[in-house]
């Protein structure tokens, strides 16, 4: 999922559930931070204070970065919660641990982290918290069948448009972008290797398809089934639980308590979902600021925008290695620790350490 449901279908979600228009932009924000929190390492203050941050994401170009533990600190955690199904005793292609760490849609692990967070209500970063967990929860659908390591697990041999024989029409913009006659006998090798050989980490081989709310797409899996995706439909079940979850979270009620949307809400994210088809999430999330400003749910119209935290130290904001980074004799400022920065990263350590040390052993994965 993009920026068009990381903050704007969070926002309106969480406004649908009863928070405040402050308190949904927080969740929002945090939401869609979790894809721009980049930074890692320790920041040494000039008072000899000390942070540590835990980075969430990685750039684009890191995305190809194939370190193991790149993949279990980030990708699991925060894109690619195991589902925890074992499909096959044929461990040729995937142990069994590997089958286990495939991301499945609302799964008993996606469910056992929820609870946990709806346990933590009374942290200072709880609003942070919920929408870090948000980011990754929603995920879960969007990222379905795919697992957040560098494996052949995530290796695709087809990709189709909904109802077609023929290849996704990405295959095709390929196809002619090296349509000079000593390309084309490289076309097959680039669409079977280089795209899904080179790039397994997660769903990387069928790239933004899961993320598009308009996409309706199959794809031949590792083990060989076709796999149909309805993505709109996906996206409602998403919204769905998240709204059920979010009022849970505000009022207090069990967190299994199966709160529904209003139908006009209903089918205002469905048209949303299915009308918006620009392929750039950015795009979409103009579109989505536009609705909401102009009332297009049941909460009335109203102004919301993405403003990425910064965290005010020109050596982060500014550099372009974010990575394992040490920064040393930082100006120390009396705000820094009620930053909404701080918050953030606060909140995505606190997951982290929640996902890897406390949820995923008990289902007996091991992914520190």
């Amino acid at each position: 999922m993009q920026i068009d449901f990381h903050f704007t279908s969070i926002y309106a979600l969480s406004r649908l559930a009863g928070f405040t228009k402050e308190e949904a932009h927080t969740i929002a924000q945090s939401s869609q931070f979790v894809d721009d929190a980049i930074h890692s390492g320790i920041i040494f203050f000039d008072n000899r204070a000390a942070y540590r941050m835990n980075s969430a994401a990685h750039k684009m170009l890191d995305y190809r970065n194939l370190k193991e533990l790149a993949n279990h600190y980030v990708w699991i955690p925060f894109h690619f919660i195991p589902g925890n199904m074992e499909e096959t005793p044929d461990e040729s292609i995937a142990s069994l641990f590997v089958q286990k760490i495939v991301c499945r849609p609302n799964s008993l692990i996606a469910q056992k982290i929820l609870e946990k967070i709806y346990r933590s209500r009374d942290r200072e970063f709880s609003l942070q918290l919920l929408g870090v967990s948000l980011h990754a929860y929603a995920d879960t659908w969007a990222h379905q069948g795919f697992a957040g390591i560098d494996h052949p697990i995530n290796q695709v041999q087809g990709i189709f448009e909904w109802n077609e024989a023929k290849p996704h029409s990405h295959s095709q913009r390929i196809k002619n972008y090296y349509a000079d006659p000593w390309w084309k006998k490289l076309y097959s090798w680039f669409l079977s290797f280089f795209i899904s050989k080179t790039f397994p980490l997660g769903h990387g081989p069928v790239l933004s398809l899961p993320d598009r709310p308009y996409m309706k797409w199959r794809y031949v899996d590792w083990k060989g089934a076709m796999i149909e995706r309805d993505n709109p439909k996906e996206y409602i079940e998403a919204c769905k639980h998240i709204f059920s979850f979010l009022v849970s979270f505000r009022t207090g009620d069990s967190f299994t308590t199966n709160h529904q949307l209003e139908p006009q809400d209903l089918e205002q994210l469905k048209r949303l979902f299915q009308s918006l088809d620009m392929e750039d999430g950015h795009d979409r999330y103009l579109h989505w600021v536009e609705e909401i400003r102009t009332g297009a749910f049941s909460f009335g119209p109203e102004s919301c925008q993405y403003i990425e935290p910064k965290s005010g130290i020109s050596k982060i904001d500014e550099s372009e290695k974010t990575i394992d980074q040490i920064y040393h004799d930082v100006p120390y400022s009396k705000d820094f620790m009620d930053s909404l920065w701080k918050k953030n990263y606060d909140a995505i350590t606190y997951y982290r350490t929640l996902v890897l040390h406390e949820v995923l052993p008990e289902f007996e994965i091991c992914a520190t």
